[in-house]
């Protein structure tokens, strides 16, 4: 006599998948986050130097050309880096008012290198201006960058160059964004399966079944609505719809920006600052900036040294990097907050991914004011002047 026993591990090997993905995406968060950090100091001193430079003149027009091409290409770089940070460290959803037209903008800048060189030409007609409404930008960005991907992946298909046109509409009380391209389509056999978890029409090793399934949750989360149809002339168009929630529709940036900055040579003139960071180059730049403002400015490599002189000076201003070898910005803030009380209100947090959540709860639970790496000459004084005027 046999004994046959069948066994189905489908659902077994399915979320065996989804830990080793989890598992690789937290790898990948834990690598970019170490890389940023270590070309965030480079990029703030190529950044703020060459905008110091520019800033006290002097130059003959072709070297302030030059140099404002330096400038220009190292914010493109900071794009890149803050939209790696974004998609790449896994955080907790939080909603806020934001612009649609600015997560797509990033999106398509993550991408548009490798897409120009696969023949694939991305075009965007974007509505301006686009209402805010209340969304998690790293959520919204996952869902863009998955259409995207999947188009892309739809034009590969077919062997030939194409197109992705991506547009932002206001209809009514919604944003609808809208990814055109001009791949195979989607057959109608599966299309009504295109949504449920795990089943992908690509090969294997392309694609997990789960990008269009989650894209799908968080806009439904979002309140809004995802669908798609196939164009006559051949391709896809994927819409997403999202409600415009009422608001203010000033970014924090935005909010920030005004008379402070331009003010603070007059109030900075006779104060004294101290300047706590590990590396030679943001302690130069920031002695540079800062003595251009009009600050006494004193420096400091290490925190131990930093406390020495916060015992024997008060200081209108600190400015101390988060991650440094040693004793880092959080012990030191701790130190300060014991030995000077006061002089820890006064300090403010550089940080080269200030998106870590344990980052996040520390800066919440002191209430000190920050600025991400890598920061303009302007942002820096926008902070500082919130301090002191």
């Amino acid at each position: 006599m046999a004994v046959v026993y069948i066994r189905d591990v489908t659902e077994h090997r399915n979320l065996q998948g989804r830990l080793m993905q989890s598992e690789k995406l937290s790898s990948l968060g834990e690598l970019v986050s170490g890389v940023a950090h270590e070309i965030n100091n480079p990029l703030t001193g190529i950044m703020c130097f060459s905008e110091l430079m520019l800033e006290q003149g002097g130059l003959d027009e072709d070297a302030s050309s030059k140099i404002r091409k330096i400038n220009e290409a190292s914010h493109r770089c900071k794009k890149i880096i803050d939209n790696l940070l974004t998609f790449a460290r896994w955080k907790r959803p939080e909603k806020r008012y934001e612009s649609v037209n600015r997560v797509i903008e990033n999106c398509v800048d993550l991408r548009a290198y490798q897409l120009k060189v696969e023949n694939i030409e991305v075009e965007t007609d974007l509505e301006e201006p686009l209402p805010y409404t209340m969304i998690d930008d790293n959520q919204m960005l996952q869902v863009f960058l998955n259409l995207l991907n999947n188009a892309r992946d739809a034009i590969h298909d077919t062997g030939k160059p194409g197109r992705i046109r991506i547009t932002s509409r206001k209809n009514g009380d919604r944003i609808v964004v809208r990814f055109e391209d001009t791949g195979k389509g989607i057959p109608q056999n599966v299309a009504g399966k295109i949504f449920d978890p795990f089943f992908t029409t690509k090969d294997v090793g392309r694609g997990t079944g789960l990008g269009l399934s989650i894209s799908y949750g968080i806009i439904r989360e979002h309140g809004g609505n995802i669908y798609f149809s196939n164009r006559p002339s051949g391709g896809t168009e994927f819409f997403v719809e999202l409600p415009i929630t009422t608001g203010t529709e000033k970014s924090e940036a935005a909010a920030s920006a005004g008379p402070r900055a331009n003010s603070l040579k007059s109030r900075a003139r006779g104060l004294k600052s101290l300047v706590l960071d590990d590396e030679p180059l943001v302690r130069d730049l920031l002695n540079e900036a800062l003595s251009f403002s009009g600050f006494t400015v004193e420096m400091c490599s290490s925190a131990d040294e930093a406390l020495k002189k916060i015992e024997e000076n008060d200081y209108d201003l600190i400015i101390s990097d988060i991650k440094m070898p040693g004793m880092d910005g959080k012990a030191f803030y701790e130190h300060v907050k014991r030995i000077k009380p006061r002089a820890a209100g006064r300090i403010i947090f550089i940080s080269g991914d200030s998106k870590n959540p344990e980052t996040q709860k520390f800066l919440r639970q002191t209430g000190n004011l920050h600025i991400r790496k890598p920061f303009t000459v302007g942002q820096l004084n926008d902070i500082i002047a919130k301090l002191i005027i």
